[in-house]
């Protein structure tokens, strides 16, 4: 499989620009729903747990879809529907419009980060594969870190309109990686026919039949809900 180092930094950039305007409205996503559309704090935390369940329901099919058409096409699609999910956020009002706009956040971004990693998986060599992956956790996190300095300088309760401003250039954001895909970047080649016509393939069974694989991803899912999970909801 040939190697794109350069196809490889098109993508890193495209993802930390959508991790950029993530960071605009991931960090006063409860604000805006608690104080700004007046839905109040319990409902808010509702909120929360609702997009925790629609993306546990969403994630076991994006492998699936990774596999079938491959991560650049899984992936633009993706972005496309998160930027009309988020754009459309500071627009909607009431309960019911505001968990059917986050069904379609969660889902939409449902596919970023393992698409990225496989789209990347393929772009570069074995060995070059921790140092990318650790770049584009880099690119996430300073995204996400500067942006959320910036939308805190811009934003004010008592106008809902700055809100708006920053999910569309969230919304944008997310256009804008969606662009790289298509128009700068390849799918990375696809793997020679004497791989291909391996009738071994993959499945779940085999997964969960590898001890260490249902370990660490239990190790994963404690993390997640006791340190992250509780960093999300109760910082905010």
């Amino acid at each position: 499989m040939p190697h794109s180092p350069t196809q490889a930094r098109r993508v890193l950039a495209g993802f930390a620009f959508a991790s950029l305007g993530n960071g605009l409205t991931l960090p006063f996503l409860y604000v805006y729903m608690a104080q700004v559309q007046d839905l109040g704090s319990s409902t808010a935390g509702w909120m929360f747990a609702w997009m925790g369940l629609v993306g546990l329901a969403a994630a076991p099919g994006v492998g699936a879809l990774l596999d079938r058409f491959g991560p650049r096409a899984v992936l633009i699609a993706a972005l496309i529907v998160e930027s009309v999910s988020i754009g459309s956020l500071g627009f909607v009002d009431g309960t019911v419009p505001t968990m059917a706009v986050l069904a379609g956040v969660v889902v939409g971004a449902s596919p970023l980060w393992p698409g990225t990693t496989t789209l990347l998986a393929g772009m570069v060599s074995a060995e070059d594969r921790e140092r990318a992956y650790g770049f584009a956790f880099l690119g996430l996190n300073a995204g996400i870190g500067v942006g959320g300095l910036v939308s805190a300088f811009l934003i004010d309760v008592a106008r809902p309109e700055t809100f708006q401003v920053l999910y569309l250039c969230d919304a944008v954001a997310y256009l804008v990686y969606a662009a790289v895909l298509a128009f700068l970047v390849r799918s990375p080649a696809r793997a020679g026919e004497d791989e291909a016509d391996n009738p071994a393939g993959g499945s779940w069974g085999e997964v969960l039949r590898d001890r260490r694989a249902v370990a660490l991803v239990a190790c994963g899912v404690l993390a997640v809900t006791f340190g992250y999970g509780q960093l999300e909801a109760g910082a905010t």
